[in-house]
């Protein structure tokens, strides 16, 4: 014991630590692989802490409007409570990791049809994601703390594959869901008074068509003048993508015949 102290109590015996300070600089690059000064840096970040302060902001706007949305929303009809009872049942036991896995196989899915101009499968597709849907927000939710995924394109597609169509059953499904859900209706109320617009148009075209064979396109125009004549020109154009119509080309127009 006298051994450890008189150790311990020499200072001569203590191996004192050096610490050695250097100047050590961090070196960043631009994109381009310039080396960037220190007022280049701080800008950079000051930059990037205003980013990060406005998604902030946007994202805690975001939510205030869905919560508002959700405080406001009417009881779902008896077929979309059947549908989400339904789909609570099928996926209850299924995890959130794996819900998000099936989500994004059938939209890449759907998109590769879209690709292959199979709208047809793309419609589907579209359909075999919607059971996924409210369960899938609530992953999103449930994982990450809010729902900040800014697009979904099965219901993009559905909306207009519907109201191109003429599906009226199949669009007011989508509308349902929209409607109660105040995340989707959030991102996509605008985008579906837009549709039932687009609804009603396709159907017009229709009955010319079919009433007045060989019609020609800008003839439309004077026979709808409460439509926008680019609106109108976009319905056509999506009408023949989705086998609905043929058009061919006359001079500075279409002549326009049904399909079937």
């Amino acid at each position: 014991m006298n051994f450890l102290k008189k150790i311990f109590s020499d200072k001569k015996n203590i191996s004192e630590p050096k610490i050695i300070v250097t100047d050590i600089r961090l070196e960043t690059y631009d994109i381009n692989g310039n080396l960037m000064s220190d007022e280049e840096v701080e800008k950079m970040l000051e930059l990037s802490r205003n980013q990060q302060a406005e998604r902030k902001k946007e994202r805690l706007n975001r939510q205030k409007e869905i919560d508002a949305l959700k405080s406001n929303r009417n009881a779902p009809s008896e077929w979309l409570n059947n549908f989400l009872t339904t789909c609570q049942k099928n996926y209850e036991n299924v995890s959130y990791e794996m819900i998000g896995k099936l989500y994004f196989e059938h939209m890449n899915a759907q998109r590769e049809a879209e690709k292959s101009n199979d709208y047809k499968k793309a419609y589907m597709y579209s359909q075999n994601t919607f059971s996924l849907i409210p369960k899938f927000i609530e992953g999103e939710i449930k994982m990450h703390g809010a729902f900040d995924i800014k697009s979904m394109p099965s219901v993009e597609f559905n909306m207009k594959y519907t109201s191109i169509m003429g599906l009226v059953g199949g669009f007011k499904n989508i509308s349902e869901m929209i409607n109660y859900n105040p995340e989707l209706k959030y991102l996509y109320q605008e985008q579906l008074s837009e549709y039932e617009i687009l609804l009603d148009l396709s159907k017009k075209i229709r009955n010319l068509v079919k009433t007045n064979p060989d019609i020609l396109q800008n003839t439309l125009k004077k026979e709808l003048q409460n439509y926008e004549p680019r609106l109108i020109n976009d319905s056509c154009c999506w009408m023949e993508k989705f086998d609905l119509l043929s058009r061919e080309k006359i001079k500075n127009t279409y002549k326009l015949k049904l399909t079937y």
